[in-house]
């Protein structure tokens, strides 16, 4: 009931708190519930994609390998991909912005991090959902060389392990 109000009344307030100017711990707070919202059901997810413009300049900042809030804006794009609805994915996948962010500075996360974004795409994307050309836009010669520097980090994981086990803290 709560969250049906949040979302439905106060979601632009909600998304307008988010700025430079903002203190970390409610940044932090305010992508958790984004986060929690999204996974808690379709309608609300679609809500907020609706009012959410990731390609805004204030989450090119909250994606810089210098920001601690780095972890928490991945994890509310990641929210979108734990859904079963491929049209929250496609839509989230269009913003190419998004993912030239993640993949910039994915060599300088923690390799949970770094594993976690990929186990997660990886269980989406290469869906029969998502066209090739989507794919192919998203795999760039860029983002491929980003996740090649990654090769030194990941000796010791096998892809094959759960990605549960590599949630965000």
């Amino acid at each position: 009931e709560l969250l049906n109000e949040i979302v439905s009344k106060y979601l632009k307030h909600v998304f307008h708190s988010l700025s430079r100017n903002s203190c970390e711990s409610l940044t932090h707070a305010i992508l958790d519930f984004m986060s929690s919202a999204v996974l808690y059901d379709n309608e609300h997810a679609h809500l907020i994609i609706s009012h959410c413009n990731l390609a805004h300049n204030i989450y090119h900042y909250m994606f810089s390998h210098k920001s601690s809030i780095r972890p928490c804006i991945i994890k509310f794009v990641l929210s979108f991909f734990m859904t079963e609805d491929y049209q929250l994915i496609r839509t989230v996948l269009e913003n190419k912005v998004i993912f030239n962010n993640i993949f910039k500075y994915i060599k300088h996360d923690p390799i949970d991090l770094a594993y976690f974004v990929i186990a997660i795409m990886a269980k989406k994307i290469f869906s029969p959902e998502i066209s090739k050309k989507l794919k192919i836009s998203i795999f760039s010669s860029s983002s491929m060389l980003q996740l090649f520097h990654l090769l030194d980090k990941t000796d010791n994981i096998s892809l094959e392990d759960d990605p549960v086990t590599f949630q965000l803290r």
